[in-house]
């Protein structure tokens, strides 16, 4: 298809500006390109678009031409253009970049990738990244700017993605989840422009890469698809009102036409005025502006004149910090209850000590990069550390939603983990809780407990592996002891299952197995039928399963002891101490004092 289109033009020094176009121009590309000479150059031009092929006698139709604007996006057809553009002396100017074959061309309406390498360079090495991702889009631009950084920033940790404008979100959300993000690496170099950068940016928020202490830098060829609060945008100075590919291009060809004064009649003299301009041949003098989203409005905050950054404008980065964001590796947040509080200001007793071993072996794993690429970070909460009051515990973990980062080490005591678990479902807390205590069988219930899982036994294993500790010492006949209590008929239940597969026989009777939670001295008359009961059988192996405060456990002994317990007789005691179990309101005031 050939078709010629003439603008009114203005009487004197009149400019011949040929469009030459050809198969492989996009059809966008040539749209924008006569929208915008007839914007602003309808006075002072008169435009012909041409269709060419390599028959067209190029020579003969671009006799009377002053400027060639030549969009074919053909280097054979550019190289035959640049030939008559010599010995005529028209000003060609190719819309596009420079080939390595053809550097003798007049001028390239679009930077080399090199000049685009050292503006985003001069501004990594402000913000100090050593270590960052680089994701580009399949374009020719990109993947050359990509090959640079390969070739040149070897000292640097950069993990490089490839993502197609074309593709799904839902592959953007796959490249980021799956890929980027298990690099551990927050600090993003986006190499795409329009919907790519746009779907880019928006699986970063999805999948929680954009955040505080990311940073996301986007070299763009204009602004569309830039959205998010955060993002630094690199563009061209002058293009940056860019609203696609096409645009750009035809507006890059306004930037360099720009510099020349169109009443002038002499193709020389034009030329010559352009050399001057520019002070270079094939690129404008490389400026770029540095635009930030910042409260949803685009704000050209710097710029950036061959590889001087300056900032008229704090940049604001991700998470609404204006904080640089550094290369260390991205962090896991684990958050452990390491406090001493308790309701009331009640003493603590062992949980803080157990913590301290959680709180080494992070440090451990960091040393010895247990999770690669990633630093894990602690956070401390103080909620109740042995005994669970539901106010005092909410209102202490309402104050901390939004720190706990990936998972809660929650107390060892199993009161305080059942009321955690509680208070998180009530504050829609929802991560995992693993815990380095709380033994309870009760926990072990996937289908109560999903988020729950410990690093621990629990005290129904240690139940049930004491069967086969008597089978090994040859001991078939003991005495059962209970606590009426959930605990401690979890605990009891589990020995009985084991006990009749390993052939012990209990030989109390199982009426008179069951004392009271909380047993103590004042329980000894009510429950003497039981010891008796107990003492009068000929078995000589005593099994306790029990919850007992502090030492109480010891006056279930005694009572043996005075009712007929002698030298030689064995006692296992499997147990938990009450106080750390119960809640408030199962002590009085004053034994709450006294602890």
């Amino acid at each position: 298809m050939i078709y010629i289109w003439f603008l009114i033009i203005q009487a004197s020094a009149i400019q011949f500006l040929h469009v030459l176009y050809s198969q492989y121009t996009e059809e966008q590309l040539l749209e924008s390109l006569v929208q915008s000479f007839n914007i602003n150059y309808s006075q002072l031009v008169e435009t012909i678009v041409i269709e060419i092929t390599q028959e067209t006698p190029i020579q003969n139709l671009l006799v009377n031409a002053s400027i060639i604007i030549d969009s074919t996006s053909s280097l054979a057809l550019s190289s035959k253009i640049s030939k008559v553009s010599s010995e005529l002396e028209f000003l060609h100017l190719v819309v596009g970049k420079p080939s390595e074959s053809f550097q003798d061309w007049d001028y390239f309406t679009l930077l080399p990738e090199m000049r685009h390498y050292e503006a985003l360079n001069s501004i990594l090495r402000l913000f100090n990244w050593s270590q960052y991702v680089i994701i580009q889009s399949e374009s020719f631009e990109s993947t050359q700017l990509t090959n640079i950084f390969k070739e040149y920033q070897l000292d640097q940790n950069i993990k490089f993605f490839s993502f197609p404008n074309s593709q799904s979100q839902n592959v953007s959300d796959d490249l980021v989840g799956v890929q980027v993000k298990p690099s551990g690496l927050l600090n993003i170099l986006i190499l795409n422009e329009g919907e790519g950068a746009r779907k880019l940016i928006s699986s970063l928020i999805t999948k929680k890469n954009y955040k505080e202490n990311s940073g996301v830098l986007l070299s763009s060829k204009g602004l569309w698809g830039a959205e998010a609060d955060g993002t630094i945008i690199v563009v061209e100075k002058d293009l940056e009102s860019a609203t696609s590919l096409a645009n750009y291009k035809a507006l890059s060809v306004l930037k360099i036409l720009a510099y020349i004064d169109l009443t002038n009649d002499s193709n020389y003299a034009i030329k010559n005025q352009l050399k001057v301009a520019l002070n270079s041949k094939n690129h404008p003098i490389p400026q770029f502006s540095i635009v930030n989203i910042q409260n949803n409005k685009r704000v050209i905050i710097g710029s950036i004149e061959e590889t001087n950054v300056k900032f008229q404008i704090s940049p604001v980065f991700p998470g609404n910090t204006l904080k640089y964001p550094d290369s260390k590796n991205a962090a896991v947040t684990i958050s452990v209850a390491s406090g001493k509080s308790n309701y009331n200001g009640i003493p603590y007793y062992s949980n803080i000590w157990v913590k301290t071993g959680a709180l080494f072996a992070i440090g451990y794993a960091n040393s010895i990069s247990v999770i690669p690429n990633y630093i894990i970070k602690t956070h401390n909460t103080d909620c109740s550390a042995e005994l669970y009051n539901h106010n005092f515990s909410y209102n202490c973990l309402a104050k901390e939603v939004g720190n706990f980062g990936s998972f809660y080490i929650p107390s060892i005591i199993n009161d305080v983990c059942f009321g955690t678990i509680n208070d998180f479902n009530l504050l829609d807390i929802q991560i995992p809780m693993i815990a380095d205590g709380c033994p309870s069988p009760l926990l072990t219930s996937k289908e109560s407990y999903p988020k729950f899982t410990r690093t621990t036994k629990t005290l129904a294993y240690h139940a049930g592996i004491i069967p086969s500790l008597m089978s090994i010492f040859g001991w078939k006949d003991i005495v059962a002891i209970y606590e009426n209590s959930t605990f401690g008929l979890s605990l009891y239940n589990a020995f009985l299952t084991n006990a009749k597969a390993a052939g012990i026989n209990i030989l109390n009777d199982e009426n008179k197995r069951m004392i009271k939670p909380f047993y103590s001295p004042a329980d000894f008359n009510d429950y003497a039928y039981v010891v008796s009961h107990a003492i009068k059988t000929t078995g000589r192996i005593f099994a306790f399963f029990v919850f007992l405060e502090n030492n109480e456990q010891f006056y279930l002994i005694s009572q043996f002891y005075d009712m007929g317990l002698r030298k030689g007789d064995a006692v296992f005691i499997i147990y938990e101490q009450a106080s750390y179990f119960n809640h408030i309101s199962a002590f009085s005031q004053r034994t709450l004092a006294q602890k």
